[in-house]
């Protein structure tokens, strides 16, 4: 009984509402797994995205997410912030950090790695506000 019920509430769980055709990373991107310290690995991760707007925005809250082809999550990085992009520009991102799935980004072959984006909150150039629910 408790496993059904726990597999009830999972489902019943909401999905985090966002816009996925704001942002596109460019598919130049390469992580790099670079040293280990006992068993953490840390990985650099260097990318560019298009902001696919239609107006210019001060400030986001949205993410680029890495999926194996099972679709199972290796990574998700969170955008710059406080960019402010007009509609077309591009900005970069580069991070090392560690995970227990992230040295996989460098390990796994490309085409079996999905890259989405997820934009939650946008402040438009004019200070209006856009949240997707």
């Amino acid at each position: 009984m408790r496993i059904l019920f726990a597999a009830v509430v999972m489902a019943a769980s909401p999905a985090i509402a966002c816009n996925t055709e704001m942002i596109s990373v460019q598919d130049n991107w390469t992580a790099e797994n670079l040293r280990s310290e006992g068993d953490t690995v840390f990985t650099k991760i260097d990318l560019t995205y298009q902001y696919d707007g239609t107006q210019p925005y001060r400030m986001i809250d949205g993410s680029i997410r890495f999926r194996d082809a099972t679709g199972s999550a290796i990574a998700s990085l969170g955008l710059n912030r406080d960019d402010a992009l007009a509609p077309g520009e591009t900005s970069s991102l580069s991070i090392t950090s560690f995970g227990p799935d992230l040295p996989r980004l460098a390990t796994v072959n490309r085409s079996e790695i999905e890259v989405t984006t997820c934009v939650r909150t946008i402040i438009y150039e004019d200070g209006t506000k856009e949240t997707f629910e």
